[in-house]
């Protein structure tokens, strides 16, 4: 990270947009960073706060507090120990608590789950192409608990994704939803983003939407396992992987997740860490290992419980 930086523009500076003339002035940053540096408040030109749009003029002394580097885009590890629920020599699976983020969303971000298990195998960090990513093949939401697989080689990594696009990798979730589910069933349709927020998805036709957006298929199979005072208890399976299916495509069949405003939940419901979620969880992953060609199950270690999934042993 570049700390209290000063400089003034000359006239090849003149009428360019400032983050550009930023991004151009320091090499080992980028626009897009620059862009986090002003909607902090840490540019600043002749004294004024600055817009990343504003224009330069010859002579303007720019200011800068704080700006991320490249360097600074990457998994940082966390100090926090990691519970392993399975480790080779190509792979570690860890399960995640509800409220914690699989994976950095700014430069330097810690506390997340990537940031154990880098600390745990160092190897993870470089095994993916994305340095916010490393060796984490798949996310799950914040408020989402259980199952989160790593490669641990550039090879695992590239191989399983491969299955991953092909939709070979069974994921099996369990989520407890408001109302009673008499039947098994299913959910197949197209999903797109909710704009202006990316952070929702919406049921769309297969033919796209009116602005342009490309539609995701998925599939999501449930069949009911038990009721109690909260809803029922269903073990889910999907091949595919769009953002918020399960959550999505539940909603739409009339059987919102427990606490998931987002969706249509009735209420909150609030974990036994103090944490407001919805009762989804990651259970478990089947894909053909890599390394031995056969088909390999990974299972989380978290269970289900009056209500919510037990917190895992380190939260």
């Amino acid at each position: 990270m570049l700390r209290d930086i000063t400089f003034r523009a000359d006239a090849g500076h003149a009428s360019k947009r400032l983050d550009a003339v930023i991004a151009e002035m320091f090499r080992t940053t980028t626009r897009s960073l620059a862009g986090l540096a002003f909607d902090s408040g840490a540019v600043s030109v002749c004294g004024r706060r600055a817009s990343g749009s504003d224009r330069v003029s010859q002579g303007d002394e720019v200011h800068v507090t704080e700006l991320f580097e490249k360097s600074d885009c990457r998994i940082f590890p966390d100090d926090a120990p990691v519970h392993a629920v399975f480790a080779d020599d190509m792979f570690a699976a860890a399960d995640k608590p509800a409220g914690q983020d699989c994976c950095p969303q700014r430069p330097r971000e810690t506390g997340t789950l990537a940031g154990r298990i880098v600390r745990a195998f160092p190897e993870v960090a470089v095994a993916g192409p994305d340095p916010m990513m490393g060796g984490i093949l798949h996310r799950i939401d914040n408020g989402t608990s259980g199952l989160v697989l790593a490669a641990r080689t550039e090879k695992a990594f590239r191989e399983v994704r491969r299955q991953f696009s092909a939709h070979t990798v069974r994921k099996t979730y369990f989520a407890v939803v408001e109302g009673k589910v008499k039947q098994p069933g299913g959910v197949s349709g197209y999903l797109a983003h909710t704009s202006p927020s990316r952070g929702k998805m919406r049921v769309v036709s297969a033919h796209g939407t009116a602005r342009g957006e490309k539609p995701l298929f998925a599939e999501t199979f449930y069949r009911p396992l038990s009721e109690d005072r909260f809803g029922t208890l269903l073990e889910i399976t999907i091949y595919t992987g769009v953002t918020h299916q399960i959550r999505c495509q539940l909603a739409y069949a009339g059987f919102p997740i427990c606490g998931d405003m987002l969706y249509g939940a009735k209420s909150a419901v609030v974990s036994y860490a103090g944490i407001p979620r919805h009762l989804l969880h990651s259970a478990a992953m089947e894909f053909i290992h890599p390394g031995t060609g056969k088909r390999i199950r990974i299972s989380s270690e978290m269970t289900y419980r009056d209500g919510d999934f037990t917190k895992c042993p380190y939260k």
